[in-house]
């Protein structure tokens, strides 16, 4: 809207007398300054900012001090006014932040989605949730507008640090595309293996647009994540049309505690994880398939003891999941078990013992 004006005069002052093209180095000079202006705030619209959820103390604290602010600026009191600000934007976005490592099964439905976080908001979020729509269904992307995004908003998380796509089935991948327009994503890690050439195509191109970097997880096996080491454990078979065995397997390791998330990963993929790794004694374990009697195994369950156990369902959803074999194995091996279904969101403070959370929503 200011690109067109400017070019129309440009051309005008090329054709008149030489004294008055002098102009033009002018105009130059405010098309610079426009295109300066629009590169900054082109880079603050990627930037978040968010309130987290105030408790009762620090809602009061902060509505004395607001007060206090008006009261200094009808006093034109600017210096105090300025002490005030800084002290209410350390009262209501610093200090009410958790210190705590934490994992979060969120809330999706029929789907996937878990969320890790440092004591620094650095996060990992593991697969998205998303729905299978119908033939004609549009998408309405109401999973992440109102079971993923209210919660990083809620914890003041301005970025998903590294967002990992188990496999491409719908109820893991679906809000993918949405959470790229609308978040700020800082890697992005899958099984390109497991995708048909043309989804990973496009979703190469969304990448770049949004200048995200795309990983196969063969490239990124080992990271961390402040004092968290996340490793993604290859047990895929990828020769099998079973899409939930191209799932990725993430350990996540935070001092003394170990979290194993199974993505959609059947029964064959945990005997390959038991015959390559020496994995014992997890402490949280996101069942793989919802459930689904296809896995969580005798043998597996016996191997790794987890001491709390996470499964992501709808509630009465149309696949009777989770399998009551496999809730009955869990608790046989005294497991605790928390479902969306029954319990919604999920939240594991790792602290000098873990604290559990739930949260209907």
């Amino acid at each position: 809207f200011i690109l067109y004006p400017l070019t129309l005069i440009y051309f005008i002052i090329n054709h008149l007398p030489i004294e008055i093209q002098l102009l033009t180095g002018l105009l130059n000079l405010v098309i610079k300054i426009h295109d300066i202006i629009v590169d900054i705030f082109y880079s603050l619209s990627r930037h978040k900012w968010y309130i987290p959820e105030l408790n009762e103390y620090f809602l009061v604290i902060a509505l004395v001090m607001i007060l206090a602010a008006l009261v200094a600026l009808v006093h034109k009191k600017f210096e105090i006014l300025t002490g005030l600000m800084i002290l209410i934007y350390i009262v209501v976005t610093v200090l009410p932040r958790a210190n705590d490592y934490r994992l979060t099964m969120l809330n999706v439905g029929q789907g996937d989605a878990i969320l890790f976080e440092t004591n620094k908001q650095h996060t990992l979020l593991v697969d998205t949730g998303g729905k299978l729509l119908e033939k004609g269904e549009k998408a309405t992307h109401n999973i992440a507008r109102y079971h993923i995004l209210p919660t990083l908003k809620k914890r003041a998380i301005k970025a998903i640090n590294y967002l990992i796509i188990t496999h491409p089935h719908q109820d893991h991948i679906g809000e993918l595309n949405y959470l790229i327009e609308k978040y700020r994503i800082e890697n992005i890690i899958l099984n390109s293996a497991s995708m048909k050439s043309e989804q990973l195509n496009s979703l190469k191109k969304q990448c770049r647009n949004n200048e995200i970097p795309l990983y196969d997880f063969r490239e990124k096996q080992n990271f961390k994540l402040d004092k968290a080491v996340i490793n993604l454990v290859d047990v895929t078979i990828n020769a099998s049309d079973d899409l939930n065995e191209h799932s990725i397997v993430t350990l996540i390791t935070y001092e003394k505690y170990k979290m194993l998330l199974m993505g959609d990963a059947t029964k064959n993929n945990e005997n390959e994880l038991l015959k390559h790794f020496n994995l014992k004694a997890v402490d949280v374990l996101k069942i793989g398939h919802h459930g689904s009697k296809t896995s969580t195994s005798e043998a597996f369950i016996r191997s790794i003891t987890p001491k709390i156990s996470l499964i992501s369902v709808a509630h009465k959803n149309r696949y009777n999941l989770p399998n009551q074999e496999t809730i009955n194995r869990l608790i046989s091996y005294h497991s605790q078990v928390y479902q969306t279904a029954n319990h919604g969101e999920v939240t594991i403070d790792f602290k000098e013992n873990m604290y559990i959370k739930t949260e209907r929503k």
